[in-house]
């Protein structure tokens, strides 16, 4: 598989900037985008759960529906938006936590200074789901 001309030459440049080689900046790419699971994996059940809770009572509008029941359709959500944003932040502090925890491990329990930069980016990203997860989110029809 090849490598892209620009992921080399970012490679190379932040090789450049940390004082390490370019293979050394490589290997840790690899080493430690496992620390990311936990985080994307957190994100992605936040995501899901908006739609299981505010949409959760089409489940059984639909079902009656197949059995020839004119279910008179009410709310669909079981909980209010609101809470479930709330649900969906302590979801992504527990994915970061995770993250941060799985790049401690895979750092062989290193110091703080040599692994500050994994847990900035972590922190970065938990930030962003934040963010994304603050903008109002519409159901499809």
């Amino acid at each position: 598989m090849a490598i892209p001309v620009a992921l080399l030459y970012g490679t190379a440049k932040v090789a450049t900037i940390t004082g390490g080689s370019v293979e050394k900046v490589k290997k840790n790419f690899i080493r430690f985008g496992y620390a990311i699971i936990p985080l994307d994996l957190a994100g992605h059940l936040a995501h899901n759960l908006f739609h299981i809770i505010t949409e959760g009572k089409a489940i059984w509008y639909n079902s009656a529906a197949l059995f020839g029941m004119n279910v008179t359709r009410g709310d669909l959500a079981f909980a209010p938006a609101s809470s479930v944003q709330i649900l969906q932040y302590i979801i992504i502090v527990i994915g970061m936590v995770g993250s941060i925890y799985t790049a401690y491990r895979i750092g062989n329990k290193g110091s703080f200074k040599a692994l500050a930069p994994y847990y900035v980016l972590m922190v970065l990203l938990a930030v962003a789901n934040i963010y994304l997860f603050s903008l109002p989110m519409m159901h499809r029809v």
